[in-house]
């Protein structure tokens, strides 16, 4: 299956990339793409636990089974005023 992933502030920083198509073996959720940049991207692992996702632009967490089309959303935890 192909999704997209969108990286958003210092998480684009570190990968080199704003988005990017991926395929994915299907029922493959979102921790498993975090592994696999984690894998390819090692100064992301200083933001392990820290990151947030959104799939198709609602938040979810790391257990989220991924679908076919899905734009998956991670970046760092932002605050405002």
């Amino acid at each position: 299956m192909k999704i997209i992933i969108s990286t958003f502030s210092s998480v684009r920083t570190v990968c080199g990339f704003s988005e990017k198509n991926i395929n994915l073996n299907d029922n493959s959720t979102v921790g498993d793409i975090i592994k696999i940049l984690f894998n390819e991207f090692n100064e992301l692992t200083n933001m392990k636990g820290k990151l947030l996702f959104a799939i198709n632009e609602e938040y979810c967490n790391e257990n989220k089974i991924l679908q076919e089309g899905d734009k998956l959303a991670i970046f760092p935890p932002v605050s405002g005023g």
